[in-house]
């Protein structure tokens, strides 16, 4: 499925990391969905765990899928289709690999991809490349892989991050239910078939305009080029629910506002994953203070001194104490007897 933007047909595939603290569920999900795709669709092509850049395009080229134009047509057309979808992102790249996003970004765009090499006598010519991600990550190695100088370089901009540090607590004794498939493989086999143009109706196409103009976003030094593509989400997302609806393949009201609602929920949390994912040295200092606190109780300055003495360098010593006392991650609980209070 695809709509005309521009010179290149836009598809509704998508760049998606699901980003939490570690046991908050993203491997569940992400399973949760392959054995779906997995039980519905025999043909269906995923991705290796562990790629190179060169690996990936292997398996890419090898990935081709024919299908009948609509009408009746005797015509075939034929592309390439790779499904990544790995439940942590360290296992697919566990660290920046510049050879390995440009990749990926150029395979976002399904543009026409041809690579020649001396070694091995290697040849790939790739007329419909067609690429999906889903993945998830901690935020701590999200940043670990996409440093703050990736997120101006495109991939970024072309990538949903998903992000939520929810607490939810429950017994998966007590709270055990007999577990059964949802009734999504016959829905899944039929979005599967689906081949061709989106088209759309003048109540989308006024409702997205005014959406444009009107800018918004997730407020992010680091997000600019996400705001930048941030009409081709939204348009993607209105595929996604106009094939879930089963329509006839057209964009109405009732998809620009359940895409636009999808969007908005995930950029509200989005720009958390910055202040979750990179943490200073400093920082870990003060947590380990914090910890060391809650684990030996009240302890006296002296103490507290010397224990964050062995942490940090002297010449920081005096300035983060203060800074722990002005925030209020320590107090005197009188007697001075120190606490931690976060």
């Amino acid at each position: 499925m695809w709509m005309e933007t521009g010179p290149q047909p836009l598809f509704p595939n998508l760049y998606t990391v699901l980003t939490g603290p570690s046991g908050k569920g993203k491997t569940r999900v992400i399973d949760y969905a392959n054995n779906i795709i997995r039980e519905a669709i025999k043909d269906f092509y995923f991705a290796p765990t562990s790629v190179t850049r060169a690996s990936l395009i292997d398996v890419l080229a090898e990935s081709k899928r024919k299908l009948p134009f609509a009408g009746g047509s005797r015509e075939m057309v034929e592309y390439n289709t790779l499904y990544v979808s790995i439940d942590e992102l360290s296992a697919f790249m566990s660290e920046y690999n510049a050879d390995l996003i440009s990749a990926l970004t150029k395979f976002y765009d399904g543009n026409w991809y041809k690579e020649a090499k001396r070694v091995g006598h290697i040849r790939h010519d790739i007329d419909k490349p067609n690429m999906s991600i889903l993945t998830g990550s901690t935020p701590t190695n999200l940043m670990k892989v996409l440093k703050q100088d990736v997120w101006s370089q495109g991939f970024t901009g072309r990538t949903f991050i998903v992000f939520s540090d929810e607490q939810k607590r429950y017994n998966p004794l007590s709270d055990r239910v007999v577990y059964k498939e949802p009734p999504l493989g016959h829905d899944i086999q039929v979005i599967f078939s689906y081949f061709g143009k989106i088209s759309w109706t003048r109540e989308f196409n006024e409702a997205q305009e005014e959406w444009i103009n009107n800018g918004g976003g997730p407020s992010h030094p680091l997000l600019g080029d996400y705001n930048a593509r941030r009409y081709s989400h939204l348009y993607k997302l209105s595929m996604i629910s106009s094939a879930d609806r089963g329509d006839d393949y057209t964009l109405r009201i009732e998809d620009f506002e359940r895409a636009k609602g999808w969007l908005v929920e995930v950029e509200l949390e989005m720009t958390k994953v910055f202040e979750s994912g990179y943490i200073t040295g400093d920082r870990q200092v003060m947590d380990e203070l914090v910890a060391y606190l809650k684990r030996e109780g009240p302890k006296s300055w002296k103490q507290v001194e010397f224990k964050a003495s062995l942490l940090v360098e002297t010449y920081k010593l005096d300035k983060l104490l203060q800074v722990m006392v002005r925030t209020g991650m320590i107090r005197d609980s009188g007697g001075n007897k120190w606490v931690a209070t976060v």
